[in-house]
Formats: structure tokens, sequence, C-alpha cells
């Protein structure tokens, strides 16, 4: 088996069949499989995994995985993440999808010829459900990732990815966090990424996430268990003040958040870790908004 492709769902019964067919659709030269890890979705999810599995012409390619009872995002994706045959790891969330049948042929090619690297990218369209706009998720042109970027800002879609599977050893396995920044940051440790800027897939957001929900504070202790998990597998010597900063930044946006919506327990909560990474900053935050 050449690629696989990890696809985890749940309640994503409107988009998850263009997410397959994204999938099913590639032109390429070697064996696919598409693993779906359903976390036990409450809607029609399964339905439609099994509507595409019996009626498309390579529906024989998906491996449905039903969960027993709810994993959570981190357990659903890790199992997923072990089940896998191929060379190569391929990413697509069941809200997202692949515009570009040439996606997985193209990203193959560059891995086989570039032995350095151990994970490729590309760029893609967002598509904000909430507000109704799209844009293009970068607007910066090919280089080579490095570690900075990555804790900086995201630098391209989940969806745009693919990276060798051997890279995924025992001590990944046993990080306690999992997910896509935690993911990029261990792979940089063991090979270059490397960035196109031609587009290959659709992000959406808004739909179901934590961060586009009200509750800021909550996504701002799980980027915080991130960043703790992603300074134990730093390289020596690497500044760390950057993932204090991250910190700051996401529980200042939790602070201004929940004071606007009246959350006072939760501004409280939100200062109190703001002072903890940044104090100076945090007491700005806290007049300007008094």
């Amino acid at each position: 088996m050449t690629v696989s492709v990890v696809m985890i769902t749940y309640g994503h019964e409107m988009f998850i069949e263009e997410a397959i067919n994204g999938v099913l659709m590639q032109d390429c030269s070697f064996p696919i499989e598409l693993i779906i890890a359903d976390d036990q979705s409450p809607d029609g999810t399964a339905a439609v995994v099994k509507r595409c599995s019996q009626n498309h012409p390579k529906g024989h390619l998906i491996k449905y995985l039903v969960r027993s009872k709810n994993l959570g995002m981190i357990e659903n994706f890790r199992t997923a993440l072990k089940d896998v045959k191929g060379k190569y790891i391929a990413l697509c969330e069941g809200d997202d999808y692949w515009t570009d049948p040439s996606k997985l042929q193209r990203q193959v090619d560059f891995l086989e010829l570039n032995i350095g690297y151990g994970m490729v990218s590309e760029n893609g369209i967002v598509l904000n459900t909430t507000k109704n706009t799209q844009y293009n998720f970068s607007v910066k042109g090919e280089r080579d990732i490095q570690l900075s970027d990555l804790l900086d800002k995201r630098s391209f879609p989940t969806a745009s990815v693919m990276f060798r599977t051997h890279f995924l050893d025992e001590k990944f396995f046993a990080l306690t966090q999992l997910g896509d920044t935690i993911l990029w940051c261990y792979l940089i440790t063991k090979g270059k990424i490397k960035y196109f800027p031609n587009v290959s897939s659709v992000y959406r957001r808004g739909i179901q996430g934590i961060v586009e929900s009200s509750d800021r504070l909550e996504w701002a202790n799980l980027m915080e268990n991130w960043n703790g998990e992603i300074s134990n597998f730093l390289p020596p010597g690497f500044d760390k003040k950057i993932l204090k900063r991250r910190n700051y930044d996401e529980f200042l946006k939790a602070l201004l958040h929940s004071s606007a919506n009246k959350q006072f327990r939760a501004a409280f909560a939100a200062f109190i870790k703001c002072f903890k990474y940044q104090p100076l900053r945090a007491i700005k935050a806290l007049t300007k908004i008094m």
C-alpha cells in the first residue's frame, strides 16, 4: 500500500460524501486506502459512508472504522493512525474536501524524489460557512516550512498534507495530547517540510469546532495543553518563549470574549493565565477592558 488517507469524522452527515468523493477521484498510479474513523456520530454519517462504499466505483477502497463508544478527537485520531497500511499518510477530515485529482500523485512523486523531506503541504481555500466567504489559506510562495512558522500561525490546511508513516514512532503514539500542530511539530524533528502554493483542498471553517463556539476559554486551555506537549520534544536550544506567547494570545482572546459576553468568572480565569505568561501585557489588556 502506498498511501493511506485518514479521515476522522463526527457529525459530518452533510459534508462527508464530498470529502469521500475528493479522495476517490484521485488519479494515481499506486494503491491507496481510505480509512474513515467515525467517532460514533449522532447523525446519519454512517448511512452516507455505507452508501458511498456500496455505490461508488471505488467504494471498495473505503475502510470504515466504527467506534463502539465516543473516544474523543485525540483517541479517534490516534487509533486511526495506528491502523494505516500505507508508506505515506494523507489527511482529510470529514467536513473538508480535495479539489485536485492529481494531489496524491504529485505529493508521492515529491517525497519519493526528496528523501530529506518528511512532509509536503499545499495551499487551500478557506470556506467560512458562518460568514459565507472564501479566500486562500495562505498568500506565500513555495518554501521550506520552519518550526517557528508552525508555532507562529497556521501555514497550510490540514487537508493539504502528506507525510511518511514511519516517522510516527512509539514516542509519538505515547504523546498524551494530539492535534495537527503537534503532529507538524513532531514531524519537523524527523525531516524537512515543503510547502507549495497550489490550491488542492477546501477547509470549512465554522463547523462544530470549539474555536467557533462561545467557550473560548475551553479552546485556550486545550491550546495550553498542546503547547505543553510540544515543549517536551522541541530540539535543544529552541527558544520556548514562543510557546508562552502562544498561550498568552489564546487566553487574551478568551479574556476579551468572556468580558464582552459578561462571563466574569471565565474572564477572571483567562486573566490569571494571561498574567502567568505575560504579566505586563496582561495588566495593560485588563486596563483597556476596564
